[in-house]
């Protein structure tokens, strides 16, 4: 997933200066830099990885359904906490960016919340 990530926020960039021009690029580096956070949800399944073929291998249920319990756990106390810093957090955070016109901050601001809503019911994917 890591590889087309690139080429994604790439076409995704080129698109929006086709769009709406050079200056909703802050908007932009906001949200991939959110984007990007993120990932711990997938850091959570790849932790996962080398011990559920063994327990699969071995036949052991309860081990896997205890695994993936735990995994989903995680995913969920971590995509409420951290939707939750987020959803408060965004009325500071296009200042971290040295996004200073007030319209582009609403975008951002308005763009991290929808982002932090998602983010919370994440952790039920693992």
């Amino acid at each position: 997933m890591f590889f087309v990530l690139p080429f994604l926020f790439y076409v995704i960039t080129r698109l929006m200066i086709a769009c709406w021009g050079e200056s909703y690029l802050p908007v932009l580096s906001v949200l991939y830099a959110i984007i990007e956070m993120t990932s711990v949800f997938e850091s959570t399944g790849e932790a996962m990885r080398p011990i559920l073929p063994i327990y699969i291998g071995d036949k052991n249920v309860p081990a896997v359904l205890g695994l993936t319990k735990h995994s989903r756990t995680v995913n969920l106390i971590l995509g409420f906490a951290f939707g939750g810093v987020l959803a408060v957090g965004a009325p500071w955070i296009p200042l971290a960016f040295d996004i200073t016109d007030p319209a582009l901050a609403q975008i951002c601001i308005g763009g991290m919340r929808e982002h932090a809503e998602e983010i919370g019911l994440q952790g039920t994917e693992a």
